[in-house]
């Protein structure tokens, strides 16, 4: 029985809560973490999804390579309307599908992926060594709203 509880609070939480934007960052080469890491995963309900793990001087101490535990919170109503007006304004449904690193990494590089997905609008782009206002021009480089959605991601992730 309690399975089948578990399936139907599975079920109402999320086919009924449709993930309205999915930030991931695949980190390569010598970085910390490397891998895949979810940045921001927003369901429409205000349900968020985030992986977390330790600062990179506490791994020797916990003697673990990587840790990634699945942390979950919740952004008010206000905030998801917030992020949904970004990603439809016209700038962002229109813009590239990939932006280039604005300086290649000798050893590194960070590919994030940004998808946005609700009622009629998709879209799903990469942003390759993105660090916020890097100084490389990031006010010309990215379309206005794309650079308001990662900051006000960026935010939210600050205040977690």
């Amino acid at each position: 029985m309690a399975v089948s509880a578990w399936g139907a609070h599975e079920f109402f939480t999320y086919h009924n809560n449709p993930v309205v934007l999915e930030i991931y960052t695949d980190c390569r080469g010598m970085t910390y973490p490397r891998g895949k890491v979810l940045q921001f995963r927003l369901y429409q309900s205000g349900l968020l999804e985030y992986d977390k793990y330790p600062a990179q001087d506490q791994l020797s101490y916990l003697h673990l390579r990587y840790w990634f535990p699945r942390t979950h919170s919740y952004v008010t109503p206000t905030r998801v309307n917030e992020l949904i007006a970004l990603a439809e304004q016209p700038d962002f449904l229109g813009a590239e599908r990939e932006y280039p690193a604005a300086q290649s990494g000798a050893d590194s590089e960070f590919r994030t992926s940004i998808s946005y997905t609700r009622a009629s609008h998709e879209k799903y782009l990469v942003v390759v060594d993105y660090y916020g206002d890097d100084g490389f021009g990031a006010t010309r480089r990215y379309p206005p709203s794309l650079l308001a959605l990662l900051r006000a991601v960026s935010a939210i992730q600050r205040e977690l």
